[in-house]
């Protein structure tokens, strides 16, 4: 039975058809999704025979219109680029200047951009600082400072309060005195749109979270890092985003989506 969430290949035109017959995705999606577990249902209509891919929204899939004014080639690197994901970045500031040029600087070098930089200083740093860093650098990237001036709040509660007005699908964490690899956001991005990896979330390669990264609506449906009892009949408490995607995981029999953050992004191996 089809999910509510399906993706017909019928019309896209990165379909690969053998006469009426689709046999596979310009993508080389179809063999993936497979491997991967995802439910491929061979169809048919009157006019053609097509793939539907169940409980999985594609993101290449384009209808005829958008070959207009474009060679093929051309339309199938524009809708790989749409498609890209959007992966913010989310900066604990620890009060040392120096590791806050270092980190910016590796923000900088990313071959693929973060699509959101969000430095969260506790009461102690002084915003006026980290923005006359930014502003020296001329940095390119969109950023904001949310300002924690309750220690109430510090710590990771604090996260919850720099994820309140974020548009990104993931939101991946780092401490100020850490050197992000260059190929940290492209390695996530192809594991989800080329090689159809999914996660729920990517487990920190250190003990101060960095590496940490999990999806935006998980974090906000689960209220993010504010304490909770995840189990009312035994009144287990989970007081962490991780400790309460893990029960999900765990209650819905969906542990294999979540892993460590270096089978996803083997270039943090570098800063282990």
């Amino acid at each position: 039975m089809l999910g509510t969430v399906h993706t017909s290949c019928k019309d896209c035109i990165f379909a690969i058809y053998s006469d009426k017959t689709q046999t596979d995705c310009s993508f080389d999606k179809i063999k993936k999704l497979k491997e991967k577990g995802v439910e491929v249902n061979e169809s048919f209509d009157e006019e053609k025979e097509f793939y539907v891919i169940n409980n999985h929204a594609c993101m290449t899939y384009r209808p005829q219109s958008f070959l207009e004014g474009k060679t093929f080639e051309e339309a199938k690197e524009s809708a790989r680029q749409r498609s890209s994901v959007r992966v913010g970045c989310l900066v604990m500031i620890k009060e040392n200047q120096e590791n806050l040029i270092r980190i910016i600087d590796s923000i900088c070098n990313q071959t693929k951009q973060f699509s959101e930089v969000i430095f969260c200083a506790n009461p102690e740093v002084q915003p006026s600082k980290i923005m006359k860093v930014l502003n020296d650098k001329k940095v390119t990237f969109k950023w904001s400072i949310r300002h924690i001036v309750d220690n109430e709040y510090v710590g990771d509660v604090s996260i919850n309060i720099a994820m309140q007005k974020t548009n990104c699908t993931y939101m991946s964490v780092f401490t100020s005195d850490f050197i992000i690899p260059n190929k940290f956001v492209e390695q996530i991005d192809i594991a989800l749109n080329d090689n159809m990896e999914r996660f729920l979330l990517l487990e920190a390669i250190d003990s101060e979270n960095n590496g940490l990264t999990f999806q935006s609506f998980i974090f906000n449906a689960l209220r993010g890092n504010e304490d909770a009892v995840v189990d009312d009949d035994s009144e287990k408490a989970a007081n962490t985003i991780v400790e309460k995607i893990k029960y999900v995981a765990t209650t819905q029999n969906l542990t294999c989506m979540i892993k460590k953050c270096e089978e996803i992004c083997p270039c943090i191996n570098s800063q282990k």
